[in-house]
């Protein structure tokens, strides 16, 4: 305690003082007074030890009371409050780790193999290391090309995570060139962080642990706000800030329930919405196969699909028809005629029509994935009709005979299609008959005869939904039922299937977390025309829009779009987010099918660690849903027009300042209002060769739920205001014809001033000296 100590002066005629006065009380024949012996030898010889007493007194004190504490400091008062505060269950934070994406630079285009001990030097004391438990291993396929302007390959690069081997603010560094690093590969010309890093804190403060435990004191659960609060807090250093919504709150929406006679929307409960306010992790790679399957990562969410009807073009003598072209809408009733009456519902309320599939209330789900498949082949067959019955036979299959296995293959369902188009001559029908002599079986229930008789695939089920669609009670069957081919007879419709797999022409399914802010969108050039190309060979698709990108032969030109399924759960790993990405003339959906597309966009560091806890058995509400969620991003972009003091001395760094005032926009308080005021008086504040600053007219745009952009302006306050939105080609308010650019109801998506978090980067800020 020693060292915490420190006796001034002041202290020391203090206590000279006191022991004067009270010894002479004591002994008032004595003079202690000041030039005497006495007090040469007795008051002052023990004044510095009354006084260190003294403190240690004060101290002790101190120490038994948080309020006394905080307006302390030393190493010994940090100790103090993390002994008292432990007694309630928090925790000093021990700092955050930076990370970020450093570029490697190549000059031949081979594997590289990056071992967990490689080390990349700042400066000789900022070092950093890769992201990863294990090594990184890259092929040199993953690398991507630099050219020249003559469009000769010069080099090579390729992305690597890596994170800073300690915590601290000293590790969030500029962008620009290591100094040295592990040589991993011999071809190596330089390394460099193209961003700077900027997620990186030190250890919590003693002054921020006392702030923080005025709301962490609550019960360790996630059962209230404060509880939620405090628990994400205390176990998540990534995470600097909790917005709590739940019942009752405007923008809670996961809770609603649609009352069927009515149409009316009623908030049930149970249902709690935890954005995060956490670091932000720039150039995350996704890839993905254009036009591949992909699965539902939401809980008990299947969809009612049935490729027998969702004919895109493929087959010639069928229009183009999914459950859109049949005006199936939300409250039309699915009426399902094969489900188990012991265990499975035989009516559904639709609440989502896609082209690819149908959506109903999760407090009812589909019971299980139907159909189930007991057998796919991939052999070639025969389709060919006998009377009113299709005949199946098989080169390469053998039909159980109907005596064995509880009558074997009758009664099952077999599912055909063409190898080359999955979605062409599709048929569904039950088995009847099976001959295992002549290796064939009879088939009812197909809706049409088959046009190819080559190169079939087919799947032998046991189930297979059969249903209606319709809002004619009680038969729920004037949308869907017969079927709109000609010759099916059925009673309902023979060929849905409860699945959460679903595949899309044209599109890819964003990784189950927050998508931020997109920054490229490419894929190989491969044989694609030259005028699609970029210069590094690859096709990159520049445009995000808010609607069916639109067809074109210019790689300039090519757009892509953000389908939020389920806009309620955007953004957490509940999401259904879609990339459809735009096509070449004449507008094929199917264009860029199977190649392997590449996204690179930011997200919340850990947010992964966050949602795996709060979905844990151990930690889940047994009465409701809690689950975590990025808060809506909003990222302000504008110019700054400005004249430097006529008494200044330097220039203004333009670069610098567009840095710094992008992490004071990220940074900024979410319980201020941000407007342009803050802008000028931030920058005045930090440069002060600044003289004249223009009042900025702000842009800033909203990553909407649903999957949109939405554009606003605003020459002062920075707010989630539909008046202020704008269509960015016009700056005006957008007209009756683009319903897309606008907003109409921010808080039917969750979206509020309380649920968004303004960002920014360097490259969206630009200054010019007038």
């Amino acid at each position: 305690m020693a060292d915490t100590i420190t006796i001034t002066d002041q202290d020391r005629i203090d206590a000279e003082s006191v022991l004067e006065q009270f010894l002479t009380d004591r002994l008032p024949d004595l003079d202690f007074s000041k030039g005497g012996a006495l007090r040469d030898f007795v008051v002052q010889s023990l004044a510095y030890i009354f006084a260190y007493f003294q403190h240690e007194r004060d101290l002790i004190m101190a120490r038994q009371s948080l309020l006394l504490l905080g307006k302390l400091s030393g190493s010994d008062i940090d100790d103090a409050v993390d002994e008292i505060l432990s007694n309630w269950f928090i925790q000093r934070k021990d700092g955050r780790v930076t990370t970020g994406v450093v570029t490697v630079h190549l000059s031949e285009n081979e594997d590289i193999a990056i071992d967990v001990t490689a080390r990349f030097y700042k400066t000789s004391s900022i070092v950093f290391q890769i992201d990863s438990s294990t090594t990184l291993t890259y092929s040199s396929d993953d690398m991507l090309s630099v050219t020249d302007s003559d469009g000769v390959t010069i080099g090579y690069t390729v992305d690597i995570p890596v994170k800073a081997v300690n915590a601290g603010t000293e590790y969030n560094v500029e962008d620009g060139v290591f100094v040295d690093y592990t040589r991993f590969s011999p071809y190596i010309t330089k390394i460099e962080n193209v961003s700077p890093f900027s997620n990186g804190l030190s250890v919590e403060a003693t002054d921020e642990m006392l702030t923080r435990s005025e709301t962490a004191i609550t019960v360790r659960d996630l059962n209230s706000a404060r509880s939620i609060d405090a628990v994400l807090k205390e176990e998540f250093s990534s995470v600097d800030d909790v917005v709590v919504i739940g019942y009752g709150d405007d923008e809670m929406q996961r809770d609603i329930v649609l009352e069927a006679a009515t149409a009316t929307q009623i908030h049930g409960g149970g249902y709690v919405d935890a954005y995060l306010r956490m670091p932000i992790l720039s150039s995350r790679v996704f890839t993905g196969t254009v036009g591949g399957t992909f699965t539902d990562p939401r809980e008990k969410h299947y969809i009612l699909r049935d490729p027998t009807i969702a004919n895109e073009g493929d087959f010639p003598s069928v229009p183009e028809t999914n459950f859109e072209t049949y005006n199936v809408v939300e409250g039309d009733v699915l009426r399902i005629y094969n489900a188990l009456e012991t265990s499975e519902a035989d009516q559904y309320i639709v609440k989502g029509v896609t082209p690819y599939g149908l959506l109903v209330s999760q407090r009812s789900p589909f019971p299980l994935a139907l159909p189930a498949i007991a057998e796919e082949y991939a052999d070639d067959g025969d389709v060919e009709m006998v009377g009113s019955t299709h005949r199946l036979t098989s080169v390469a299959h053998t039909f159980i005979d109907a005596a064995v296995e509880d009558g074997g293959d009758i009664g099952k369902f077999v599912r055909i299609a063409s190898s080359a188009n999955p979605r062409y001559n599709v048929g569904t029908g039950i088995i009847t008959a099976v001959d295992p002599a002549g290796s064939y079986a009879d088939l009812v229930g197909f809706p049409y005869s088959f046009v190819v008789e080559t190169n079939l695939t087919w799947e032998l089920a046991t189930r297979v939904v059969s249903y209606t669609i319709g809002d004619n009670a009680p038969d729920y069957h004037d949308k869907i039922s017969y079927g709109p081919h000609t010759g099916f007879t059925g009673a309902a419709r023979l060929g849905g299937e409860f699945t959460k797999t679903v595949q899309n022409d044209g599109r890819v399914l964003l990784p189950a977390e927050p998508v931020y802010r997109i920054t490229d969108v490419s894929l190989p050039g491969g044989s694609y025309p030259p005028a699609l190309k970029d210069t590094d060979d690859r096709v990159r698709f520049p445009n995000r829009v808010n609607k069916e990108p639109a067809a074109t032969t210019v790689g300039a030109d090519l757009e892509y779009q953000l389908i939020g399924n389920n806009p309620e759960d955007v953004p957490s790993a509940w999401q259904l987010l879609e990339l459809n990405v735009g096509y070449a003339s004449p507008g094929d959906p199917t264009y860029f099918n199977d190649q392997v597309l590449s996204v690179t966009y930011d997200t919340l560091d850990g947010y992964a660690a966050v949602w795996s806890f709060m979905m844990a058995t151990d930690r889940r509400i047994l009465c409701g849903s809690v689950i975590p969620k990025g808060l809506h991003p909003v990222y302000l972009h504008f110019n700054i027009n400005y004249r430097l003091s006529k008494t200044a001395s330097e220039t203004l760094d333009e670069a610098a300042a567009a840095q710094a005032l992008a992490e004071f926009i990220t940074n900024f308080n979410v319980n201020n209002d941000l407007d342009a005021s803050d802008i000028t008086c931030f920058l005045r504040s930090t440069y002060p060769q600044l003289g004249a600053i223009e009042p900025p007219t702000l842009y800033y745009d909203l990553l909407s739920p649903d999957g949109r952009v939405i554009y606003f302006k605003t020459d002062d306050t920075v707010s989630i205001n539909p008046t202020l939105v704008i269509d960015p080609n016009t700056g005006a308010y957008p007209g009756g014809g683009s319903p897309e650019l606008r907003l109409e109801d921010p808080l039917g998506l969750g979206v509020s001033n309380n649920t968004v978090r303004y960002l920014s980067v360097a490259a969206l800020l630009t200054f010019n000296e007038v």
